[in-house]
Order: C-alpha cells, then structure tokens, then sequence
C-alpha cells in the first residue's frame, strides 16, 4: 500500500484522513466497545457506507471497488475504548 494514514478513535462521529484508491485495507487494535465502518465516497462528493460492512472488534480488512474512489473509516457507535487504527491504500488516479 503507498499511502497509510494511522491514528486513535476516542468517540463516535470521528473520521480517519482519507486516501485514494480502488483498495484499502484497515487495521483496528485496542480493547474498545465501538462500531466502526469504512466509507466511500461517491462522485457527488457524499461519505457511504460499505453496504454490511462494520468492524466491532480488533481486525484486519480489505475493501476493494471497480474504479478509484476517497476512503475513510468512520466511528458511527462508541461506549469505551481507544481504538488504534491505520488505513492504507494505493494512490491510483481517479478513474470514473
């Protein structure tokens, strides 16, 4: 992965910076009560959820779309934590 951006979630309606790509892959650590869902963003400039996809626990994921599009992980649900996350992904152009 070329680009990676790495940081801790203390609440709910937290972002991660975004980086570009057809991929990403996250990395959650800690011991934490929390939801956490990767986003996309669309062509219109709006964040979306992956359709069924969030993370309660310490993992490891990978996400992929057809063309390069902004990811970012987003704290949607937070009773306790930290949690340590780092996203990476490939800084292709954007590719519509």
């Amino acid at each position: 992965m070329a680009k990676r951006t790495t940081g801790t979630f203390t609440a709910a309606g937290q972002n991660s910076a975004a980086i570009l790509g057809k991929e990403a892959e996250a990395l959650l650590t800690g011991t934490f009560t929390a939801t956490v869902v990767p986003q996309v963003q669309d062509a219109n400039g709006n964040w979306a959820p992956l359709d069924g996809v969030s993370m309660t626990a310490p993992a490891a994921r990978k996400f992929e779309m057809a063309v390069s599009r902004p990811w970012r992980l987003a704290v949607t649900a937070f009773t306790a934590g930290p949690i340590a996350y780092e996203l990476a992904g490939e800084e292709f152009p954007n590719q519509t």
